[in-house]
């Protein structure tokens, strides 16, 4: 595991963002489809999904504007 300190370059930081926020939607995509699965409702997931979506698209879109051209990071 990585360990962020305070020498972690601002790239670095950038693609913790995003990693986080990518684990943030994988998860929740997994826990959405075993409650589909189950029948048990997933509305508030669906709401915490959009958010986490949108998280990584604003993290994405930082690497972006940063000029990070090769993604070290989850896709």
């Amino acid at each position: 595991m990585v360990e962020w300190s305070r020498t972690t370059s601002a790239d670095q930081l950038l693609h913790k963002r995003y990693n986080d926020a990518s684990a943030s939607v994988d998860m929740l995509k997994r826990m959405i489809k075993e409650r589909e699965a189950r029948k048990l409702r997933i509305d508030h997931l669906q709401v915490l999904l959009r958010d986490a979506e949108a998280k990584k698209e604003a993290a994405r879109a930082a690497l972006d504007k940063a000029g990070v051209k090769d993604l070290h990071s989850r896709n």
